[in-house]
């Protein structure tokens, strides 16, 4: 990690366990949250995802993961990476595109619980 800037410029989400930089125009890294109160917290929760990626493999659904470390995970960048974005940027799209993104989040979800791995935090961003 110590060749990679990341910096606020390069600062594209925030959660509780971890912030994503854009590294560059086909990769983003996740790193743990700064948070002292959740340090130990947040770098398990990178850890397990990283994990997580290598047992899920390669399904056409799941983002890809690039690659892995103890503290960081590196996974594809996507523009419009979530729906939302993609639905604020395209107002005019069609109810058959909105249904085709919903039946396949669905088959991620299926798929991520066909893996016994649960997964609680769906939305559209």
């Amino acid at each position: 990690m110590s060749n990679i800037n990341l910096n606020k410029q390069n600062l594209i989400s925030v959660s509780v366990f971890a912030y994503v930089y854009c590294l560059d125009k086909g990769r983003v890294r996740k790193v743990p949250a700064l948070d002292p109160d959740n340090l130990i917290l947040a770098t398990k929760s990178i850890r397990r995802e990283g994990q997580i990626y290598d047992y899920l493999s390669d399904y056409p659904r799941i983002i890809k993961c690039l690659n892995k470390g103890d503290l960081f995970v590196d996974l594809k960048y996507v523009l419009h990476g979530h729906i939302k974005s993609y639905l604020k940027c395209y107002l005019d799209t069609s109810d058959e595109c909105r249904i085709r993104f919903a039946q396949e989040v669905i088959e991620a979800v299926v798929f991520i619980y066909s893996k016994d791995i649960i997964y609680s935090d769906l939305a559209a961003c």
